[in-house]
């Protein structure tokens, strides 16, 4: 099941970080979980102009980005998503996310898509971090 953004931990963790070099201890064991973006395959939910510059800043990095958009194919398609799906294939979408940015307008055809248990289609390490309202 998509977890919220784990900012905090990750804040906390640079912090223990930061506290051990000030003493000289290098540890080794704080932070390890990290995955980096390019390893990782990102759904972007809703590819209109704020998710395509999310897909750009995320092809930057070298992640795989898939895009869900309500008209397939896209009459204007984005060159930083790798593959488009439509709202009926978004359990697929979720199934090959690791990292999932809603960044859904709030209409009729959105305000439900991500409710009940549709989230648990995502990765058991998936991330779920919203821009919109779900």
């Amino acid at each position: 099941m998509c977890e919220p953004t784990p900012t905090y931990n990750v804040y906390s963790q640079l912090l223990q970080l930061r506290d051990a070099q000030k003493e000289s201890e290098w540890k080794t064991d704080v932070g390890n979980e990290y995955r980096s973006l390019g390893d990782l395959t990102v759904g972007i939910l809703g590819v209109g102009e704020i998710g395509r510059v999310a897909a750009k800043m995320f092809k930057t990095f070298g992640s795989t980005t898939l895009g869900l958009v309500k008209t397939f194919p896209p009459k204007s398609p984005c060159p930083s998503v790798d593959e488009y799906f439509d709202f009926g294939d978004l359990k697929t979408l979720l199934r090959r996310s690791d990292y999932v940015c809603s960044i859904l307008p709030s209409t009729r055809d959105t305000n439900d898509l991500l409710s009940g248990d549709v989230l648990q289609e995502c990765k058991g390490e998936a991330v779920n971090s919203s821009l919109s309202v779900i």
